[in-house]
């Protein structure tokens, strides 16, 4: 059953990339990366769009029925533009989708899921904090181990974009997460006994 969860969950992925290219300008957006760079971007950008409809917010936070899902972009224009190409006339857990991008002197607003990029390492730790108290998943893309990340962290192993999952601060976040986003992760750290 759970092979069976992995190839739903996987083919759903596969759908969300082939959409994505398909969608996607056939010009590079100018702040882009090149070559295989822009193409990491591309699958990050489907891995946040599918987190959407593979976590559990609490009550709280989901809000009235006719509230839009929010995804906020923090120090990651690449993924930015693809998001708004993958969230037009597409809904998440029948909720219209908004991309807010946010400047680094801006206070981030209230949303689902804050995808922190790479240039805002600096700030992690505080940003990752704020957002377990707002119910917030907080993904990220930091490649230094020892560096607190987000609830969700991208990574690259064997030249693909995977992930890791911190348990725990998803727990402290209030949020859920899919077994079948969870067996797709090359690591998940355990929720702590409390």
């Amino acid at each position: 059953m759970e092979l069976l969860s992995r190839r739903i969950f996987a083919l759903a992925l596969a759908s969300a990339l082939a959409l994505v290219l398909a969608v996607l300008p056939a010009q590079a957006p100018a702040q882009a990366p090149a070559g295989d760079d822009l193409l990491d971007y591309e699958v990050k950008a489907a891995f946040v769009f599918k987190f959407g409809e593979f976590v559990d917010w609490p009550a709280n936070v989901v809000g009235r029925t006719g509230a839009p899902f929010t995804i906020v972009v923090l120090g990651a224009e690449a993924v930015a533009e693809v998001l708004e190409q993958l969230s037009k006339d597409r809904r998440i857990n029948g909720r219209a989708v908004v991309i807010r991008r946010v400047l680094r002197s801006e206070p981030i607003p209230p949303a689902h899921i804050v995808f922190i990029g790479a240039g805002e390492s600096d700030r992690l730790r505080s940003i990752a904090e704020a957002m377990k108290a707002a119910n917030t998943l907080t993904v990220t893309e930091t490649t230094r181990p020892s560096q607190p990340a987000g609830v969700i962290n991208f990574v690259i192993r064997d030249n693909r974009v995977r992930f890791e999952i911190d348990a725990d601060a998803a727990d402290q976040s209030g949020l859920k997460i899919s077994s079948k986003v969870l067996s797709l992760a090359v690591s998940v750290k355990p929720v702590r006994q409390k």
